[in-house]
Formats: C-alpha cells, sequence, structure tokens
C-alpha cells in the first residue's frame, strides 16, 4: 500500500516538474527564445499520457459531475477533432486542447491516493509561482518599458496570476504574505487591467473572509500590519505603475476596450454567415484566426465561434459547476475555498475580457487546483449519505 501511495506521489512530482518546464519553456519563447513547439507539445503530450496511465492504473469510480463533464469535452474533442473533418488548424493539436481536461483528473485522481498530495501540489506550484515571477521580471527590465503600460508581453503576468489559487493553501502566514506582496507588484509592474480588477476582488475577498471567519485578533492584527507595509511598498516603490494603470483604466472608453470592440464586431459578422453545422459544432479549433484575429478576448464567444452552441452550453456548464463547488466549499469551510473562490475571480473575469480556457497552458494551473478541491468535494457528499 505504501509503496502505491508512493507512487502515485512520485507521478505528481514528475507531471508538477513538467509544468515547471513547460512554463520555463513556454514564456521564453514568447519572448527571448523562437517558438519552441515541438518541445511545448512533447511536454504537453508526456503530462496527457501520464495522466491517462494515472486513472487507468488506479482504477477509481469517478462519481463527480464535474469530472464527468471533462470526461465528456474530452470525448466530444476527439470527436472533433477526428471525426467532423479534421477542422480548424488540424488534429496534433488535440495534445494542446485536451492538456487542462486531463490536468484537471489527474490531480483529482491522484488525491485520491494519497492525503500528501495537496502539500506536494502546493509546494510545486510555489515554485512555478516563483519561475513565471522572475521571467515576467527579467522581459520588463529587458524590454525597459514604462511601468503600468500594457503590451503584449505583458500578457505573461498571467502565468503568475493562475497560480494564485495555491498561495491560499500555505499554512505559514509570512509566507503566504510574501506571496502576495509579489503578486500585487508583478501584477501593478505589467498594468494588464483584467489582471489589475483580478487582484482588487482578490484582496477583497480576502478582507470579507476574515470577517467571516470572525477576525480574531491576532489575525487582525497580522493583516493590519501587513497592510500598512503592502500599501508602504506600492506606493513607495510603484505608486508610477498605478498611475498608468489609472490612465488605461480611465481610457477605456477612447480606446474601444484596446481594440475589443471592433474585435468583437469582426468576429459576430462572421457568426453571421454561420452555416446551421456551424452553429451546432463550430469551425473548429483555431478557426477564429479567419476573423484577422489570434483569439476573441472572450471565452464565451470563442467557444461558441470554434465549438458551436456544444461548445458555449459546455462552457456555461463549467462556469456554473465552478460556482456551486465555490458555494459547497464555503458552507464546509474548507482550507480549499478562498483558492478557488479566487481561482472562480480569474476564470470570470478573464474569461469576460480576455482569454483564459481557450488558452490551455495556464489554465491548466487552475484545473489542477480545481482537481484537488473536487476531491474534498467529493467527500462532503459521501459523508452526507
Amino acid at each position: 500500500m505504501k509503496q502505491s501511495v508512493r507512487f502515485y506521489e512520485f507521478l505528481t512530482v514528475v507531471v508538477i516538474g513538467l509544468f515547471c518546464y513547460y512554463t520555463y519553456r513556454y514564456m521564453l519563447s514568447l519572448g527571448f527564445e523562437e517558438t519552441l513547439g515541438s518541445t511545448i507539445a512533447i511536454i504537453s503530450l508526456s503530462v496527457v499520457g501520464i495522466s491517462l496511465v494515472t486513472i487507468f492504473l488506479s482504477n477509481t469510480t469517478i462519481s463527480s459531475r464535474f469530472c464527468k463533464l471533462w470526461w465528456f469535452w474530452i470525448i466530444w474533442l476527439l470527436f472533433d477533432f477526428f471525426v467532423l473533418g479534421l477542422r480548424g488548424e488540424g488534429v496534433a493539436n488535440i495534445v494542446f486542447v485536451t492538456f487542462a481536461p486531463m490536468t484537471f483528473l489527474f490531480f483529482y485522481t491522484v488525491r485520491q491516493q494519497s492525503d500528501r498530495i495537496p502539500q506536494i501540489a502546493t509546494l510545486g506550484f510555489l515554485v512555478l509561482f516563483v519561475i513565471a515571477f522572475l521571467i515576467n521580471i527579467s522581459f520588463l527590465n529587458f524590454i525597459q518599458i514604462d511601468y503600468g503600460e500594457e503590451m503584449g508581453i505583458t500578457n505573461l503576468v498571467y502565468w503568475c496570476l493562475c497560480a494564485v489559487p495555491f498561495i491560499f493553501l500555505i499554512k505559514r502566514r509570512w509566507i503566504f504574505f510574501t506571496f502576495l506582496v509579489a503578486t500585487t507588484v508583478i501584477i501593478l509592474m505589467t498594468g494588464k487591467r483584467s489582471a489589475n480588477i483580478c487582484l482588487l476582488l482578490m484582496l477583497v475577498s480576502i478582507l470579507l473572509n476574515i470577517r467571516r471567519q470572525g477576525g480574531k485578533t491576532k489575525n487582525l492584527i497580522f493583516i493590519f500590519v501587513g497592510g500598512i507595509a503592502l500599501f508602504f511598498i506600492v506606493n513607495h516603490y510603484f505608486s508610477f505603475a498605478i498611475e498608468g494603470v489609472m490612465d488605461r483604466m480611465r481610457s477605456i472608453e477612447d480606446s474601444q476596450g484596446s481594440g475589443r470592440i471592433p474585435l468583437y464586431h469582426d468576429v459576430f459578422r462572421v457568426i453571421e454567415t454561420n452555416s446551421f453545422f456551424d452553429w451546432l459544432v463550430g469551425r473548429g479549433y483555431g478557426s477564429i484566426t479567419i476573423t484577422k484575429h489570434t483569439n476573441a478576448h472572450n471565452d464565451a464567444l470563442q467557444m461558441l465561434f470554434e465549438y458551436g452552441l456544444v461548445g458555449l452550453v459546455f462552457y456555461l456548464l463549467m462556469l456554473w459547476n465552478a460556482i456551486r463547488s465555490t458555494r459547497i466549499l464555503y458552507k464546509h469551510n474548507s482550507p480549499f475555498f478562498m483558492g478557488y473562490l479566487v481561482s472562480l475571480i480569474i476564470f470570470v473575469v478573464l474569461g469576460m475580457v480576455s482569454n483564459l480556457v481557450v488558452f490551455n497552458s495556464y489554465f491548466a494551473f487552475i484545473c489542477a487546483y480545481w482537481g484537488l478541491a473536487e476531491y474534498e468535494i467529493s467527500q462532503y457528499k459521501y459523508l452526507k449519505k
């Protein structure tokens, strides 16, 4: 039994190691190096393969509705890629689109096998956060932008942002606060409006959660002192970044949402020409490029465009399950609650004004957290019976 448990823990370490290397190479490929499509594909394929082997060997029964939803989506993607005419960018991309779903199922499966998986995953994703943080800092110093100004390269902040839910599993307050400060700093420096909205909602949620828990004197003192320190750091070193972000917030109307409104018009013009088949199953993975744009900057819209009503319904069901899971964790005062709430905030905000679900790399980080939390939720249901 112990050997079996250690085996699954070893696989978890391997997968997280692949995630870290994946993050490192992927982020570098968007800035300092040429695109490393083959390397990224091999890493994605390795994670998908390990996930399938793990699920097969565990021989566990999946009763979770969220897991069943992910399995439906994977089966549909296989059908879409291999049966419906190999549309979109080609069948080889099945590895990329199944990367995030298989990550969810992997972490759900290994969590059933060992109680140490959350600790291993937390440590691993904190390392991943540090890697992404340092690469972001390197990019910002290398290209010498005005802090608070948005550029395409600043999208790399999302690799940090999507690893943030794991910091809420940290038990030591000073470590938690350190990562919270790092999150605040990197988001302010990159100037991404969507990331700043996530940050604001996250900080408000933390304060409301402390109040909900009764706000013990010791915790309140720590938060008060920490808040003052955070305010001093940001105000002293990053006031220029805040000014840049505020200027960008005020310019939303003039810039038409950084060109999003014309982009949406272009997407809808193509959608208006849809056949019945296109409405039902979409135009295929990656087909959004026929609108002359690389993405739709809205997950629901892009899911409708590429996967039709089937994809849109799946997206809405995923959102509904995430909201439902958040409520269950809140009700049971779970240690996974705050991280899940933050992941839901990221899911909604980025899904509305940017892309998350259709960008399978950093979305997989959130799927990993959801997989761990889903096991906890399944145990609550079991206890109720």
